[in-house]
């Protein structure tokens, strides 16, 4: 289990981002900016255009119509995603061997983004090498929603780190971290180093969509 002091910031060396494995269906984006942290390349699908009060004429284009399906806990998971999650999924283990499949934990640890857990977890069900640990990655006490426009100072890789820990076992050298939506990229740095302080070689960042505002 991950040391929850983590005031003292650690710079942990890795793989350059260009040298995982890629896939042709999939948008890459190199976040870089936060000091003293790893740079990180993160995965996305699409662009997610968050409601502007209702007024976004693009609120409800399919990319971002299913990714608010599934942050709606009163409907049935939606197929949108599951062809992108797979295929991302099996090249990673195809190239790795095998790899532990994680998420970023809801930013609110009362309310689990449950119906995200279920498609991934579905969506890795048949593809062997990759070991679910969906549950390990948690939030231990509430954090700011980093999408929120107002909470733009909280996005820094330690509000992440000083609210999460890790739990289980490693059973692989590669990880796949999952998070439905990228703002800043500030969770996915810190999923890395808490992830690197696990002992995985490899952390393999991926985001359903990547936020753009109007």
């Amino acid at each position: 289990m991950s040391n929850s002091n983590h005031k003292i910031l650690i710079r942990i060396s890795q793989t350059a981002p260009s040298r995982f494995p890629r896939s042709p269906m999939t948008e890459y984006e190199t976040f870089d900016e936060f000091d003293d942290f790893d740079p990180v390349e993160v995965a996305w699908f699409g662009e997610y255009h968050p409601s502007q009060g209702g007024r976004n004429r693009l609120h409800y284009e399919p990319h971002t119509q299913a990714i608010l399906r599934l942050k709606s806990q009163n409907l049935d998971l939606d197929d949108y995603f599951e062809s992108p999650i797979s295929a991302h999924v099996r090249m990673v283990v195809e190239n790795y061997g095998r790899a532990d499949i994680m998420i970023i934990p809801s930013h609110d640890p009362s309310t689990p983004n449950s119906k995200f857990k279920d498609l991934v977890e579905y969506c890795i069900a048949r593809i062997p090498g990759a070991i679910s640990r969906l549950d390990d990655f948690q939030r231990v006490e509430p954090s700011p929603k980093l999408s929120d426009p107002w909470n733009a100072q909280d996005r820094l890789p330690e509000t992440l780190i000083d609210t999460c820990e890790i739990y289980g076992y490693r059973n692989a050298r590669t990880v796949i971290v999952f998070d439905d939506v990228i703002t800043s990229g500030s969770s996915m740095v810190g999923a890395n180093l808490l992830l690197r302080e696990e002992g995985y070689s490899h952390v393999l960042c991926v985001a359903l969509g990547r936020t753009a505002y109007y």
